[in-house]
C-alpha cells in the first residue's frame, strides 16, 4: 500500500478506445473522486508491463488491465502476471466483448492467424479476478476463471465534459447512428428500411438521418450508402469524426439513436451500450432485438426494439416517431429515466470498490 492508502495501477494498451474510456478510465476518475483518502491510481501507458524495481512500484496492490496482460506463449503470458505479482499484487483484467470474431471482421484473419482467442483465454485464466459487462458474458468466461463480477458500462462525466447533455433544437427528427468501423454488417439490416424511408415523400423535410463519426473510409462510406439509399435521400447529415474524448458530443445533435446489431454469437456478447449512452444523454432508440438489450427496452415504452425477420421495422419505427411528437418524447423520458436508475455509476461503480476490497483483504489471509 502507499500512504496507507490501496493503490491501483491500470495499464492501458490504448488510450484513445471506447474500452479504455469506459472501463478504465472512468470508474478510476470516480474511485478517485468518491474515496479519495482510499485508493491512489497510477497509469501505466501503452500497454507496457512496469518492471517493478523501485519502493514507488512496489506499493501497487491492485493491477487493473483492459483484456490482457500479454499476448503470446503461454509460458510468456505466465512470467507477465508473474512479473505483476512479484510483490504480492493481485491482476485484474476487464472484459468487455467477445473474443472469437465472425468470419467478415475486419481483424478475424488476424486473430485466427496469431491465435489470438487461445492467448486471451489464457489471460482471463490467470487472472485474479475478472470484471466483465453483461450477466451473459459472465456465464461464458466461467468457466475459464469463476472469479468474476458483473460491472456494467456507465458514464462518469466529471472530466470527459462530452458527456455532459447539451441538446440542440432542429425543426426536423433526427435520427443518429453512433458506432465505430466494424459495424457493416449490422448497419446493412438497414438498407432495406432506408430505401422505403428515401420513397416516402410525406416525410422530405420533416427528419435527418445523420450518421456520427464520419471519415472517408470503407465502413462509413458504406453506412452513408445505406443512410442515403445510394445517395438518393438529401435528408441525411454527417458529424464529422471525434476523439473518444469528445465523440459524445454527437449526441446533442440527434433526437433518436438508431443500434442495429446483427444477431451473431459475437454481437450476443455485447453489451448494451447504446441503450445506456442514448439514454443518459436523452435521446430516444430504435434497436435490435437483442439479449443484451431486452432488460432494458420495454418495446414501446422506452424504445423501439426490431427483430431479426421484420421487414421494414426500421422504417415503421423511424416514421412513427417523426409524426408522433407525444410517443417520441415520452419513450425519450422513459429510456432516460430507465437507464439513469439501471446504471447509475455510484452503485456500478462500488462493486469494483468491493472487490478491490476484497482482494487486498486476501493479502494479509495466512
Amino acid at each position: 500500500m502507499k500512504d496507507g492508502k490501496i493503490h491501483i495501477g491500470t495499464i492501458y494498451h490504448n488510450v484513445e478506445s471506447g474500452a479504455s474510456i469506459y472501463r478504465l478510465l472512468m470508474p478510476n476518475q470516480w474511485l478517485i473522486d468518491k474515496y479519495p483518502d482510499e485508493f491512489i491510481v497510477t497509469n501505466f501507458k501503452d500497454g507496457q508491463i512496469p518492471i517493478l524495481d523501485n519502493e514507488f512500484l512496489q506499493s501497487i496492490d491492485i493491477f487493473l488491465v483492459s483484456r490482457q496482460v500479454a499476448l503470446g506463449e503461454d509460458d510468456f503470458i505466465k512470467s507477465c502476471f508473474d512479473t505483476l505479482r512479484a510483490y504480492n499484487a493481485k491482476v485484474v483484467i476487464d472484459y468487455d466483448d467477445f473474443w472469437i470474431l465472425p468470419s467478415d471482421h475486419h481483424l478475424y484473419d488476424y486473430y485466427k492467424d496469431f491465435k489470438i482467442p487461445q492467448k486471451l483465454t489464457k489471460n482471463v485464466a490467470f487472472s485474479d479476478h475478472v470484471f466483465c459487462t453483461t450477466s451473459i458474458l459472465e456465464d461464458r468466461l466461467i468457466p475459464i476463471n469463476r472469479n468474476i463480477t458483473v460491472v456494467e458500462n456507465a458514464p462518469y462525466p466529471n472530466g470527459i465534459k462530452s458527456f455532459i447533455p447539451e441538446p440542440t433544437e432542429s425543426d426536423k427528427v433526427r435520427f443518429g447512428f453512433f458506432g465505430g468501423a466494424q459495424h457493416i454488417p449490422d448497419v446493412n439490416l438497414m438498407a432495406e428500411s432506408m430505401s422505403m424511408l428515401r420513397k416516402d415523400k410525406s416525410l422530405d423535410g420533416k427528419y435527418m438521418v445523420i450518421c456520427a463519426g464520419f471519415s472517408e473510409n470503407e465502413a462509413y462510406l458504406a453506412y452513408e450508402k445505406v443512410f442515403t439509399d445510394n445517395y438518393r435521400n438529401p435528408n441525411y447529415a454527417r458529424i464529422p469524426a471525434m476523439s473518444v474524448f469528445e465523440f459524445a458530443a454527437g449526441y446533442n445533435h440527434a433526437d433518436i439513436s438508431y443500434a442495429p446489431l446483427r444477431g451473431d454469437r459475437f454481437n450476443h456478447f455485447r453489451s448494451e451500450l447504446k441503450c445506456v449512452e442514448a439514454g443518459y444523454m436523452g435521446k430516444g432508440l430504435i434497436c435490435s432485438r437483442m439479449p443484451q438489450y431486452e432488460p432494458v427496452i420495454k418495446h414501446g415504452w422506452n424504445g423501439f426494439m426490431v427483430g431479426s425477420k421484420e421487414v421494414g421495422a426500421w422504417y415503421r419505427y423511424t416514421k412513427q416517431l417523426i409524426l408522433d411528437k407525444d410517443l417520441r418524447e415520452g419513450m425519450t423520458k422513459n429510456l432516460h429515466d430507465t437507464i439513469m436508475r439501471m446504471f447509475d455509476y455510484n452503485k456500478v461503480f462500488q462493486k469494483r470498490v468491493d472487490v478491490y476490497r476484497d482482494l487486498v483483504k486476501s493479502m494479509h489471509i495466512k
